[in-house]
């Protein structure tokens, strides 16, 4: 069911895959973004409040050849006094054009300390399948740190009342502030980060078997990772990206060694994105080096075109595309949009209609 795939990716985890559901509705979502603080590149024209509070979407598309089905969803955000956001809930419905229907519900409730620091993150979700079969889930994390800095997160999660399952991670920092380790202490894994002043210069990954990597990267001018090539055995995978103005990803690309994988290629418009005002890492928590870019809100997405590899991985063939048109208010941020998809050809796949609303926000 296409629900998996929503929850998934677009609210718990930056990866989205071509899948023209997760697609349409995790760009009217998100935007895709550099690894730069909004900090450091503020847009002192910004209106003030203009926090996302509800998400409202509707889209249609094709379970298979002989299926069509129709999934609405619903989004509220809620926030504290001091502006931190203290959770959110989202539903997902969907009506199958055979009679069945199949629904997703989940929520995240986060608790901070009097300094504004996440110490907890409660999470629940619910759903049923076409089936009528159900499962449910809850996953609670708590948050340690020292010198206002992430030193420990610890998780447990249940399913179907099933036991309980913990996983804890470990950071470590340099005199400077930057994260020099990283530690799965559930698989054993480490990751060791060397600086030269504030730049990333090496980065080693050890298994539990002691084995040892280091991935290959680089950076540009402004930060941002343009590179990435990691090697586990004999499958290589490498990560190219490239930027806007704005830092923001206009194309990305896969190959898994050497050949040719998949690609996207994004066009922005200009406008404020719908979460323009939403912190992307909670206080006091790094950002851990990896293969992507970390997300950050600058505008919204108008046009994508999705790639992949041809037969011998040595060229791109376009799979498909989506076109986003946005209505904006006086502030400049979206409070509808529309979205279709496309095939290879050029012909309709899939709509979606979207309304967004702000706190504070004319």
């Amino acid at each position: 069911m296409k629900a998996e795939g929503i929850e998934c990716k677009v609210y718990f985890n930056r990866y989205i895959r071509k899948n023209t559901l997760c697609v349409l509705i995790a760009l009217s979502l998100l935007t895709i973004n550099s690894c730069k603080d909004d900090d450091d590149d503020a847009d002192s024209s910004q209106a003030e409040g203009c926090v996302i509070i509800h998400y409202t979407n509707t889209y249609s598309g094709t379970e298979s050849p002989t299926v069509t089905y129709t999934n609405t969803s619903d989004i509220v955000y809620a926030y504290d006094d001091q502006g931190n956001e203290t959770g959110f809930t989202v539903k997902h419905d969907y009506v199958y054009s055979d009679g069945t229907t199949a629904s997703y519900s989940g929520s995240n409730n986060y608790q901070y300390d009097s300094e504004g620091f996440r110490i907890r993150t409660v999470s629940q979700s619910n759903r049923t399948e076409r089936d009528k079969s159900t499962s449910f889930g809850s996953y609670n994390t708590e948050y340690t740190y020292e010198n206002n800095r992430l030193i420990k997160s610890t998780s447990e999660d249940t399913w179907n009342g099933g036991p309980k399952t913990t996983s804890s991670y470990l950071y470590e920092y340099n005199s400077d502030g930057n994260l020099i380790k990283f530690t799965n202490v559930n698989y054993n894994e480490v990751m060791t980060i060397d600086y030269n002043g504030k730049s990333i210069q090496k980065i080693t990954k050890v298994d539990a078997k002691g084995s040892s990597t280091s991935p290959f990267f680089e950076y540009n001018s402004k930060g941002l990772i343009v590179k990435w090539i990691e090697t586990r055995g004999a499958y290589t995978e490498e990560y190219r990206f490239e930027y806007d103005a704005n830092g923001q990803v206009t194309r990305q690309e896969r190959f898994i060694n050497g050949k040719n994988s998949s690609a996207s290629v994004s066009e922005y418009d200009t406008k404020q994105s719908i979460y323009a005002k939403k912190d992307t890492r909670p206080k006091g928590h790094p950002l851990i080096p990896g293969y992507y870019p970390d997300v950050v809100y600058k505008n919204n997405v108008v046009r994508a075109m999705y790639y992949e590899g041809n037969a011998e991985g040595n060229a791109w063939e376009l799979t498909g595309s989506s076109v986003h048109v946005y209505n904006y208010n006086a502030s400049g941020f979206p409070v509808s949009s529309t979205a279709k998809g496309f095939d290879k050809n050029g012909a309709p796949t899939n709509t979606a209609s979207t309304t967004y609303e702000y706190k504070d926000c004319q």
